[in-house]
């Protein structure tokens, strides 16, 4: 999976997504499921 973790898109989607978490906007565990 390493590539996966270097493409851009995903990172960035991944920093997007734990923002929201941050923000209390998105539920942690939901983001585990996926």
């Amino acid at each position: 999976n390493f590539p996966r973790i270097m493409d851009i898109g995903f990172t960035a989607g991944m920093e997007d997504e734990l923002e929201l978490i941050a923000d209390n906007k998105k539920p942690w565990k939901q983001l585990l499921q996926e």
